[in-house]
Formats: C-alpha cells, sequence, structure tokens
C-alpha cells in the first residue's frame, strides 16, 4: 500500500482514508506493511547550513592568514590588530562547529526515530 502525502507534512492512507502523522503509520494498516516512512528524509536546512557552515570556515581561514601576515611583519599595532583577527577567526570556527553539531544531534535524532520504528514493527525492515 502506497501512503499519499497529504497537508501539513502529514500522510494519508488512501485504503483506509486514514490521514497521519509523517513519523507514524496507518492505524489499521497492518505492521510492517504499507510504504516505508518518509520521516528520515533529509531536512531542506541541511544543504543551507552545510553552505553557512563553509563559508564560516573560509571566513575563518581568511582572518587567520590576515592576522598572521600582520603578526609576522608588522609594527606593535599591526600585532594588536592581528590578535583581533584571530580572535573573529575562532568565533567563526566556533560557529561552524555548532552547525556540526547541530546537524549530528539531528541525524541522531532521525536515527532514534527510524529504530523506534523498527522495533514497533511499523515498517519494512
Amino acid at each position: 500500500m502506497n501512503w499519499e502525502p497529504h497537508e501539513g507534512n502529514k500522510r494519508r492512507c488512501p485504503a483506509h482514508d486514514e490521514v497521519f502523522a509523517r513519523t507514524t503509520t496507518c492505524s489499521k494498516c497492518e505492521p510492517g506493511k504499507g510504504a516505508p516512512l518518509g520521516a528520515i528524509t533529509p531536512i531542506d536546512t541541511d544543504k543551507d547550513l552545510s553552505l553557512l557552515e563553509g563559508e564560516f570556515r573560509e571566513a575563518g581561514k581568511y582572518l587567520r592568514r590576515n592576522g598572521r601576515d600582520l603578526n609576522e611583519e608588522g609594527t606593535a599595532q599591526d600585532k594588536n590588530t592581528a590578535i583581533k583577527f584571530f580572535e573573529a577567526a575562532l568565533k567563526y570556527d566556533r560557529a561552524a562547529l555548532e552547525i556540526i553539531k547541530a546537524r549530528k544531534d539531528r541525524e541522531h535524532d532521525r536515527w532514534l526515530v527510524e529504530q523506534n520504528r523498527l522495533l514497533q514493527g511499523n515498517g519494512a525492515a
């Protein structure tokens, strides 16, 4: 049985005319029957987050490179500016790591939902 997409990010079972959340199955269908759930599909923002992570990493590299140049061949004022560059680069690196951590947490949550679904017998193994 193929479940159909339904408005509000839900699914509909045409055999039983039941609307249910994407993270569950039709309550009237046999366990293990029907189409596999689409609950574990990637979130649309993952691509955007990857792009943002790349931008943060590039900005951090750029600032570190400029800070290194100022620190090596500059005056005392340039060395102070280099320290500011390094601090800003560290902030960009931390922001990129936060994005990675958030993505890994979301992937783990998806895995937990999938494992729960498999343990309950609500999908093909």
